[in-house]
């Protein structure tokens, strides 16, 4: 037996798949193994919304069906079987995506005895998978955090969850998001809350009353001290109803909640105790004299409110104890934006904000733009051609975001060394424009660049390029002219090699481009790819071809070693039943969950293959759009496909 020292160990971890990580290297660790059965631990499996690196699968094939697994990276049952797992606290297994099964194994599993805090957002267990947790009352009766959300429960199963309250009283945090609950469930959950329950996030639940009215003495005193209701449709009286049984609250979501009548009233006056509030994507404009009776607000959210002006905050007595206050995407010139961030500076304020900067004032730039850095505004939106001149004050930006025609603005890219997105859509950049862009050497930390419709054709070669495109994870080049040659091009440097996502709609790519995309080495990370043939934009303009990929270059993908592919799109393509073969076929690109082929011509005779067993394991699959009949549609829809699929034909 060899053993390494912990600290190695700490390093090994970081690169070992999930699997050899439970299996070999506790083992090896000799401080590890006499303390498992007494140190507590944590465990984080998530699978990341936007990379999606990670994956859980399942190992009886039939369940997996059942229940459509994602990505296969560790077994769930491995894991959940694993000795080692006596001592963990936290468990956290977010869009893996294993259905009602893995919550099965989760309830089942002898390992989890001292579990506290469950999370299984994006798990999709639905309300059989919720009855197996439940039912363990073991288990759920020691959790202390929750997360369900988006698992695709209803109001029987949120039913369910308030009839256990006396099983659930040690739950401090439930995490409801994007689960579909109607006011009268919504209402019947609140009544029945565990008692040291302090955290509830039902944002994006709906909350629709349906005639509904909420009684407030049928509602007990709340102990909650966090509530997220953002993106709900809750009606005035009943968030009234709700706000005066919420004495100890603090924390108040409202982010895209309309409040027709008088938000100091049916909010403010109810919740004089609040030291966060989130009001964003809403009309502020008439809410911001009623904020001045919030003395304890510590924290305060209003981006995207459309807010023209501010000027109660010039007032020390206004919001006196603000820590932390967001205005970002609202409609403030830059004067405003100057008024406020000097309030905030002399009043020790933390400021979020951003300031488009209009053409008008092109004289006074320089001042403008040094007062917004002293007084530590970071982002900003310039309508106005960048001189020279000016390099110096814009290099202190951390974010700038170009949305107006300067072709002139990137001639001189040392002001870009700190943004990490740039959106340079429709700027008519041309070739010129973009090759200095592209082979600039200041631009360390970019991460997103945004150019679609710039008449680009031509991609520099990867000797003209600089190693700070290694931080590029996302490129969008959608509606340009690259055509086969500047894929070609553009596939071949290697300091794209950490691109996640790829937009090449409209290009005019055919099989030929995809040959080398599929065998280059730089593009093997790639999540998401877009080869969208003709999309939504006008094709005939601006000399911008159509993508025809074919079914050949359609295999060429499937057949491919882009095994980290996520998500694909071949819509106007022309593919035809030869490529509906291919996909309930293929060898390669064993990660894809999701593939979008609007308007192509697949007929009657692709039905065998778009109803394949090998369409078990894809999440969504899109043909709409097709030549298939009406009766073959119905057979799609009774296929066992269709039963685990977002399935659009």
């Amino acid at each position: 037996m060899v053993y390494i020292h912990d600290d190695c160990l700490f390093h090994i971890l970081t690169f070992v798949p999930s699997l050899d990580l439970l299996k070999n290297c506790l083992l090896v660790s000799k401080q590890f193994q006499e303390n498992a059965r007494r140190v507590s631990f944590t465990l984080d499996f998530s699978a990341n919304l936007r990379m999606r690196n990670y994956g859980i699968s399942l190992k009886d094939d039939s369940e997996k069906k059942a229940d459509n697994n994602c990505l296969i990276r560790f077994n769930v049952e491995d894991l959940l079987s694993c000795q080692y797992l006596e001592r963990l606290e936290s468990l956290n297994l977010s869009f893996n995506n294993f259905g009602s099964y893995g919550a099965k194994l989760i309830a089942e599993s002898k390992y989890l005895m001292n579990l506290r805090e469950l999370i299984l957002n994006g798990c999709t267990i639905h309300g059989e998978g919720l009855d197996y947790l439940l039912n363990n009352v073991e288990l759920v009766s020691k959790l202390t955090g929750l997360g369900l959300a988006r698992c695709c429960l209803t109001d029987k199963a949120i039913q369910k969850l308030a009839n256990n309250k006396s099983n659930l009283e040690n739950l401090k945090y439930l995490d409801l998001e994007y689960n579909h609950i109607e006011m009268i469930e919504f209402t019947n959950l609140i009544r029945n809350l565990p008692c040291n329950l302090k955290e509830l996030n039902v944002s994006h639940c709906g909350l629709n009353c349906d005639q509904y009215i909420l009684q407030g003495d049928s509602i007990p005193e709340l102990s909650l001290e966090a509530l997220n209701l953002s993106f709900t449709a809750i009606l005035d009286e009943h968030l009234e109803v709700l706000c005066n049984k919420l004495k100890k609250l603090k924390t108040l979501h409202l982010v895209r909640v309309s409040v027709d009548g008088s938000f100091k009233k049916i909010v403010l006056d109810k919740l004089p105790q609040l030291t966060y509030l989130d009001i964003s994507n809403v009309n502020a404009t008439s809410i911001l004299s009623d904020l001045r009776s919030c003395e304890k607000l510590k924290t305060l959210i209003m981006d995207r409110c459309r807010l023209k002006t501010f000027d109660q905050f010039q007032d020390s007595n206004y919001l006196s104890g603000i820590e932390t206050l967001s205005l970002m995407d609202n409609v403030f010139n830059e004067s405003v934006v100057l008024t406020i961030a000097q309030t905030a500076k002399k009043r020790g304020i933390n400021l979020n904000i951003d300031v488009s900067i209009s053409s008008g004032h092109r004289k006074n730039y320089r001042k403008i733009l040094t007062n917004l850095v002293d007084n530590k505004v970071s982002k900003i939106n310039p309508k106005f051609e960048i001189e020279d001149g000016l390099s110096d004050i814009l290099s202190k930006f951390e974010s700038i975001t170009f949305k107006s025609r300067v072709p002139s603005l990137i001639n001189s890219c040392e002001y870009l060394r700190n943004v990490t997105i740039i959106d340079l859509y429709d700027n008519e950049l041309g070739d010129e424009g973009f090759r200095n862009l592209f082979t600039n050497n200041v631009m360390h930390n970019l991460r997103k660049l945004l150019l679609g419709y710039n008449a680009i054709k031509e991609i520099p070669s990867p000797e003209e390029c600089h190693s700070n495109l290694k931080s590029l994870t996302h490129l969008d080049l959608k509606y340009n002219l690259l055509g086969d040659n500047g894929l070609i091009q553009l596939v071949k440097n290697p300091h794209l090699s950490n691109l996640r996502i790829l937009d090449l709609e409209i290009n005019g790519i055919t099989k030929e481009g995809i040959k080398y995309l599929v065998e280059s080495p730089h593009m093997s990370n790639l999540n998401s790819l877009n080869l969208d043939g003709a999309g939504g934009g006008d094709s005939k303009n601006h000399g911008i071809q159509q993508n025809k990929i074919g079914d050949e270059g359609f295999e060429m993908l499937l057949n491919s070693n882009l095994n980290n592919l996520l998500d694909l799109c071949v819509s106007y393509n022309e593919l035809g039943n030869e490529s509906a073969k291919v996909l309930a076929n293929h060898k390669g690109a064993k990660n894809l969950v999701e593939i979008i082929m609007f308007e192509n011509t697949f007929n009657d005779e692709a039905i065998p293959y778009l109803t394949s067993p090998a369409i078990f394991k894809l999440h969504t699959l899109r043909v709409l759009y097709s030549e298939i009949s009406p009766e073959g549609i119905l057979q799609v829809l009774a296929s066992p496909a269709f039963s685990g699929l977002s399935y659009s034909i």
